[in-house]
């Protein structure tokens, strides 16, 4: 073998020698050390860049199943429900031409959901999905922040066994065979009557569905507003149980001791039990706070556009039960006492009660999810996942994973501690972790900091220039919204060149025998003077770039 080798060898110098070609390549390069096996497995969801984000479930007979769109947006549009571990097609629905915007699968897989974002209410004032401000004020780049999202929509709801289309039956007797809403939730606990919980297009209602045969009824158990919108709702995960939560600041000039915050600026927590519907629990936590950095402790906002804000709130339901909220680029926590019909107002004592999980300086914390036991909390910053184990209010052990791509969307896969990971860049690929695999070390105690490297390594691209390798990085300042660029060449790659250059950008290219760099910059735009396609001219992109 070793003659072999060495024959192969020769013959391939010889070759290249007489067409003056390097005997070796530059294929890729990052700054980033990435542990390839730590993940268990992936796959490639979806072939076209419309594809949604999977959703999954684990019905009775215990085979972990997964929903998602094909060519989504095209003639060959499809809904599909796969087996996550044969990929055998369990359920097909043709949408040819249809731009899905979200799918849901039921808890047991009977039923699926699809909706089709509506581009307008009905006073044909365009809607805008609520998202998460950055920290900077600057455009987010496109990512959704969290997973739940306030956009107008048109939903169906399917039959897997037979493909038939339900019914919505509201509190009228009006029968329809779509749905118009902000959000539309299935409950995650098994039930012979599956239920499910939207929000109203005007974000002042919330309301619980059962479904029977073919109909989907609307009861009587809504939950009502008449001064304030609903900022979030879902069920919690493995309960009965939903939390809604809405913005209270409108009503606080005209307040009343039963209705309205005791603080000016706040929001209004509720949990409710669809099994005992008349006892549900009401919190108030500010709308935003503060952090001091140098005395690592929580102060009051001075207004509601002061500090960080609230952007998405979480239950853990343990021996005690634990409000989880996000604001903005950190995550934190307090334990609250059971309560009956009490409005509990914890503004007053906020600062001194809420502790702090983990906060990402100069970086989005983009989810935010927790395990069906209620033990684990994942959150994803850049390209890490970051995840906490808490029992009873402590946080016993935290470990961080490093991702190849960058993490789209968060799912614990049903009954354990697995964690699937979807991104939505190049060929959508879906990670699978065992969180508590030997490939993930857990260290106890918390992790309250990361990301506070002010600069990023954000692109890379290579090639030969006169047969030499040449490595070109693109580095973003995150403070001085400036970049520059390393130029690395030669066999050891050594530095030969670095440049700053005014502005941010996002991508570097440098091609053989091309003696310049081009810079790319991507900036979303929501003008529709750019475009004459009507459907995308709402949403489009523009590229700058430079050489």
């Amino acid at each position: 073998s070793i003659t072999i080798n060495r024959t192969l060898m020769d013959l391939q110098s010889e070759n290249i020698s007489s067409m003056t070609l390097p005997q070796w390549k530059v294929t890729a390069y990052t700054g980033d050390l990435i542990a390839e096996e730590s993940h268990l497995s992936s796959m490639s969801i979806g072939q076209h860049h419309h594809d949604v984000c999977p959703q999954f479930c684990c019905p009775p007979n215990g085979n972990l199943q997964m929903i998602s769109t094909n060519h989504c947006a095209t003639e060959d549009c499809q809904v599909l429900v796969t087996e996550y571990d044969s990929q055998e097609v369990m359920f097909k629905l043709s949408l040819s031409q249809v731009h899905v915007n979200q799918v849901l699968i039921s808890s047991d897989g009977n039923l699926i959901a699809y909706s089709v974002e509506c581009r307008t209410d009905q006073d044909n004032t365009t809607v805008s999905p609520q998202s998460d401000t950055n920290i900077n004020g600057d455009d987010d780049g496109g990512i959704k922040i969290d997973n739940i999202e306030m956009k107008l929509e048109e939903w169906e709801i399917h039959h897997t066994a037979t493909s038939q289309q339900l019914q919505f039956i509201s509190q009228n007797g009006t029968k329809t065979s779509n749905l118009r809403c902000r959000m539309l939730s299935f409950c995650p606990v098994f039930a012979e009557h599956q239920a499910l919980m939207t929000i109203s297009p005007d974000q002042q209602s919330a309301s619980i569905w059962k479904i029977d045969g073919i109909n989907i009824n609307q009861i009587d158990q809504d939950i009502n507003y008449n001064s304030c919108k609903l900022f979030g709702g879902q069920f919690i995960p493995n309960s009965q149980q939903i939390i809604v939560w809405s913005s209270w600041q409108a009503l606080a000039q005209a307040a009343t001791v039963d209705n309205v915050c005791t603080s000016q600026d706040c929001y209004r927590i509720e949990i409710w039990n669809l099994q005992n519907w008349h006892n549900h629990q009401s919190f108030q936590v500010p709308t935003s706070v503060n952090y001091d950095d140098d005395k690592d402790q929580f102060t009051t906002a001075a207004t509601m556009e002061d500090g960080y804000k609230l952007v998405n709130v979480q239950v853990i339901l343990q021996n005690s039960l634990i409000l989880l909220l996000k604001y903005n680029n950190l995550v934190g926590y307090l334990r609250v006492e059971a309560n009956q019909d009490a409005l509990i107002d914890l503004t007053l004592e906020f600062v001194d009660s809420f502790q702090l999980l983990h906060k990402c300086d100069y970086s989005l914390i983009e989810n935010m999810i927790i395990s069906h036991d209620h033990r684990l909390i994942a959150l994803s910053t850049y390209y890490t996942i970051r995840l906490f184990e808490m029992i009873d209010g402590q946080i016993l052990a935290h470990t961080s994973i490093k991702c190849m791509e960058l993490p789209r969307q968060l799912t614990f896969m049903p009954g354990s501690n697995h964690l699937l990971v979807y991104s939505d860049f190049a060929d959508r690929p879906l990670f699978h972790y065992d969180t508590k695999g030997k490939q993930h070390i857990w260290r106890t105690g918390s992790n309250k900091r990361s990301g506070n490297d002010v600069e990023k390594c954000v692109a890379s691209s290579c090639a030969f220039v006169d047969n030499v390798p040449v490595v070109v990085l693109l580095i973003k300042n995150r403070i001085h919204s400036n970049s520059k660029i390393l130029v690395y060449r030669g066999e050891k790659l050594e530095l030969a060149s670095s440049m700053a250059v005014d502005g941010e950008y996002d991508y570097c290219f440098i091609y053989e025998n091309c003696q310049s760099v081009i810079l790319l910059h991507k900036q979303r735009c929501h003008a529709d003077r750019c475009l004459q396609d009507g459907e995308n001219a709402i949403e489009h992109w523009h590229l700058i770039a430079i050489q």
